[in-house]
């Protein structure tokens, strides 16, 4: 397995919390681009959950999502 390298191309060990952080910047980060694109606060945390729900390792989505979007 490779490890990972940092933009100055330093070794970078990475801790499950660092790999975690790393993956919730990266999501904001996702996130953040595409929130514009709703003019209230309620669909863009509606749609931040679906995105999470697709993403999760769930067996089934659908229950889990429309639990999910009905909050």
């Amino acid at each position: 397995m490779k490890e990972p390298l940092a933009s100055g191309g330093q070794l970078v060990t990475a801790t499950p919390d660092a790999n975690l952080a790393r993956w919730q910047d990266a999501f904001d980060n996702l996130i953040g681009r595409v929130a514009g694109r709703f003019a209230r606060i309620e669909p863009r945390r509606r749609m931040r959950k679906l995105v999470l729900g697709l993403l999760s390792d769930l067996p089934r989505k659908t229950e889990r999502l429309h639990k999910l979007l009905a909050a």
